[in-house]
């Protein structure tokens, strides 16, 4: 009995919708923002949090400590109401060529903020934002 194959015929009905994949890994959880009370020398420890604030009530020196290699590093420094106060960065903070040092707003109750990535032993300078 021979089969004659002629024009394809009309698409059938679309089938029901299949499953989903596994949902991927959680992303990093958002740490709080720590604040510290200022001291003519701050460490600032960044094994709990990403974002430390302080307020400058004096000039201060900092140092940077436990963040892990690539961790990205947020410092706020407010003025205190007098303005004009100054920070010493310790020896582990690098510059690259773009950005060569921090300069910090002098004017009372403003903040800065200081952007930086861990890298080996180093904290390097990314993002430097004045004036809020």
């Amino acid at each position: 009995f021979p089969v004659t194959i002629g024009g394809q015929g009309p698409a059938g009905p679309t089938g029901p919708k299949g499953d989903t994949g596994d949902t991927g890994p959680a992303g990093a959880p958002v740490r709080a923002p720590v604040t510290v009370t200022w001291a003519s020398n701050l460490t600032l420890d960044w094994s709990t949090t990403d974002t430390i604030r302080v307020t400058l009530g004096g000039n201060t020196t900092i140092t940077n400590t436990g963040a892990l290699d690539g961790q990205k590093c947020m410092i706020e420094l407010t003025q205190d109401t007098s303005g004009s106060r100054l920070v010493t960065w310790t020896a582990e903070v690098r510059y690259g060529t773009s950005i060569t040092n921090i300069t910090l707003s002098t004017v009372g109750n403003r903040t800065d903020r200081v952007g930086l990535i861990r890298r080996g032993s180093n904290y390097e300078v990314v993002a430097v934002s004045n004036g809020f």
